[in-house]
């Protein structure tokens, strides 16, 4: 019993600790992953789940924006909004400042900022895409998206690396 209350007394103090976890982002929201013109939503959603779950993402404003790295540029149209409405801790581009260094400022805290982006998307049909998504501090990977079922199946394309 000690051991159940301690655990839970540690999941209540977490989001103190972390404004992305305070956010309630680790619930799952299906409501990007079900507009099939909106590949790289539900590609940010499930990338920005998995980097903060791997704790990649606790103490930094995160912003999002297509295009890798020091090339990105904000989401088009209301997209930019639709994602902050359902993850509420990812900041708005012009947040993230991008520094001589390629690294990224919050423009309002001074504190360190992140740009998870989504690039290279091709789609060979409106249903069956790849794209690149991941942040300059963290790597990015290769995406499979298949729109199945109405919704978005995403998975990592492995890489066919050749040493010579």
């Amino acid at each position: 019993m000690g051991r159940v209350l301690a655990s839970l007394l540690s999941l209540a103090l977490l989001p103190a600790c972390s404004p992305a976890l305070n956010a309630g982002l680790l619930r799952d929201e299906p409501v990007l992953s079900r507009d099939l013109a909106a590949p790289e939503l539900a590609l940010l959603h499930f990338r920005l789940t998995a980097d903060l779950r791997a704790g990649r993402l606790a103490d930094a404003t995160i912003c999002t924006g297509t295009g890798q790295g020091e090339r990105a540029v904000p989401l088009g149209g209301d997209r930019e909004q639709r994602l902050m409405i359902v993850l509420p801790f990812v900041a708005p581009y012009s947040r993230c400042e991008l520094l001589a260094d390629n690294t990224r400022r919050d423009t309002i805290t001074g504190e360190r900022a992140v740009l998870v982006d989504v690039h290279q998307l091709v789609c060979k049909t409106p249903e069956d895409c790849t794209a690149w998504a991941g942040a300059r501090e963290y790597g990015w990977a290769h995406y499979r998206l298949r729109f199945v079922r109405g919704a978005w199946q995403i998975g990592i394309v492995p890489a066919d690396i050749v040493l010579t």
